[in-house]
């Protein structure tokens, strides 16, 4: 049987840059999508720009910011350093936050529980009082 001829030797690349940790700061995709990655060492966060568009020094997506147990998604406007996000913007215009539960080892043990910005659970629009409590069903890791 004939097989049609492949594509060979495409020669796709994706480029990072790091820190003077070895973390991947920027990536350039093969495609030329560019992401950022700020790590906010002292507040124990890390802020990730994705689809970053230097013309307009926003990402194409919501900023994620990831905690030690929780990640959200904003859409507050970037603060920039030579054209490039710096992390030290506020976090408002907050669109998502998940919340995971972690063992002292810092592993995920639960997780599952979106919330939007005013407490209501994406899952199923019930409200959570007194913070980001997991609830029965919630998806377990």
């Amino acid at each position: 049987m004939d097989y049609p001829p492949r594509a060979v030797g495409q020669n796709l690349v994706t480029q990072d840059v790091g820190d003077a940790k070895g973390r991947t700061t920027k990536e350039t995709s093969p495609t030329g999508s560019v992401t950022y990655t700020v790590y906010l060492d002292t507040l124990h966060e890390v802020r990730v720009y994705t689809g970053w568009n230097s013309t307009t020094n926003t990402a194409t997506v919501p900023t994620e910011v990831i905690f030690k147990n929780e990640t959200l998604t904003m859409a507050a406007t970037p603060a920039v350093t030579s054209g490039a996000p710096n992390g030290s913007e506020a976090i408002s215009a907050v669109q998502t936050l998940t919340v995971y539960e972690t063992n002292a080892a810092g592993q995920v043990t639960a997780g599952g529980c979106v919330l939007q910005p005013d407490g209501r659970d994406l899952r199923d629009g019930r409200h959570r009082h007194g913070g980001h409590e997991l609830l029965p069903g919630a998806i377990r890791l």
